[in-house]
């Protein structure tokens, strides 16, 4: 549900980027696709997780345009020369997130873009997020005043997940609650795991989910300037 609305927000990105960065990118599914949507492009993926790391190496080993480095993105050289920085489903795990926003400020060039997502609405926290190790879900107004102190102009701001996740939200904290039973974890462990397991998706592997999907994905579409769904997709830019 959220990859849908990351494709409609990239088909509006500028044409002619020419690097981007992606935090936390777990499989490496975004980057995958913005090298193939940017054949000119460069991309580091950093990942602080080890095991995902591996997994990243492997994916991209034969791409000459994505590069992999095991390192936390706040202690990355202020370059300020990025045209894209990209951090979806990453800044919930981080309990200082005030310094994330000024990290990824320095890593932007002037006017270059921040594509950002988060789970939304703390009423909405269950087994799902301590498995995942998330420390809060967001708020519209959070966003809003995070993103203009650290200087960033917001364009676009959707909410992505209606209705399919107010039908699996009861299941998905079930299947946590006894996960969190059976694999008890810090948060910080909960959170290297986090990046790359994909339990459920593995076993739905064998379904056309995208075309399953299709009739939720205009439903979603018709509501996604308002706050029904249970996340927050976000397009910015550095202000000059």
């Amino acid at each position: 549900m959220r990859a849908s609305l990351l494709q409609q927000i990239v088909d509006s990105l500028p044409p002619d980027l020419s690097n981007f960065l992606e935090i936390g990118p777990g499989s490496g599914d975004v980057s995958c696709f913005l090298a193939a949507r940017y054949a000119a492009a460069k991309g580091l993926l950093v990942e602080i997780a080890s095991s995902s790391t591996d997994v990243l190496r492997r994916r991209v080993s034969g791409s000459p345009q994505l590069t992999v480095e095991h390192v936390d993105f706040r202690e990355l050289t202020r370059s300020g020369d990025y045209d894209l920085v990209v951090a979806c489903e990453v800044f919930e795990h981080i309990e200082d997130d005030e310094s994330a926003f000024e990290a990824v400020n320095g890593l932007l060039r002037p006017g270059g873009a921040f594509v950002f997502s988060v789970p939304a609405f703390m009423r909405r926290w269950g087994a799902a997020d301590v498995y995942a190790g998330h420390i809060r879900r967001y708020e519209r107004s959070e966003i809003a005043d995070k993103f203009a102190r650290h200087g960033f102009q917001i364009d676009t701001l959707w909410c992505y997940g209606f209705p399919l996740t107010y039908i699996t939200n009861p299941l998905s904290n079930y299947y946590y609650r006894r996960k969190n039973k059976n694999e008890p974890a810090d948060q910080r462990e909960a959170t290297m795991r986090s990046g790359s397991e994909r339990n459920v998706v593995k076993r739905l592997s064998f379904l056309p989910i995208a075309k399953i999907l299709t009739p939720l994905f205009a439903l979603q579409n018709l509501v996604k300037r308002s706050d029904y769904g249970d996340g927050y997709i976000v397009l910015a830019h550095k202000i000059s």
